[in-house]
């Protein structure tokens, strides 16, 4: 799961954590999915947001983490090549920088390296949770 940035400007970082791990709690417990992994949640530029935003993510991501951690079937992922800097941002200061058409670029862009830190989680987990059979 990759939510949460969107409602910061609407709910209190308590109601987002509720309602991420709710969802969470849901997936797994409700519908059976034996392991979830809750992204963590991604800065923005300080222009483009509230002038707390940083602030709000750090603190929304702390309590994931802690709360994850004392769930059964839920991870937090800790999302890689996302904290030395904002450069991975699009010139919008939100969205992930997108790939130009160069086949160099495109392993190294903020894109390709989220979609590298998705699959990661996914195999992390699969392994820890002995999901994981070779083919």
């Amino acid at each position: 799961m990759q939510i949460g940035e969107n409602d910061i400007l609407l709910n209190s970082d308590e109601v987002i954590v509720r309602d991420i791990l709710s969802l969470a709690s849901y997936l797994h417990s409700g519908v059976g999915i034996r392991t979830v992994i809750v992204g963590q949640l991604l800065r923005r530029q300080p222009w483009a947001s509230s002038s707390d935003f940083n602030d709000r993510i750090v603190a929304i991501n702390v309590m994931l983490k802690e709360q994850c951690a004392a769930m059964n079937g839920v991870h937090f992922w800790p999302h890689r090549g996302f904290w030395e800097d904002l450069t991975f941002l699009c010139h919008d200061g939100v969205h992930l920088r997108c790939p130009t058409p160069s086949p160099l670029v495109v392993t190294a862009s903020p894109m390709h390296r989220f979609w590298r830190s998705v699959r990661s989680a996914i195999l992390h987990h699969r392994h820890i949770s002995g999901q994981y059979h070779s083919a």
